[in-house]
């Protein structure tokens, strides 16, 4: 699955915000964890 640059930007900005959390991206009916998170999963 491609993810779009927009999601990408918008996960960077909220991780800036709460870096101590594990963010769960949206992406039509699914949620998708991205980068160091999904790590940590």
């Amino acid at each position: 699955m491609a993810i779009s640059q927009k999601l990408i930007i918008h996960y960077h900005e909220l991780k800036q915000q709460a870096p101590d959390c594990i963010l769960l991206m949206q992406v039509g009916a699914f949620m998708q964890v991205m980068n160091e998170d999904a790590k940590a999963m």
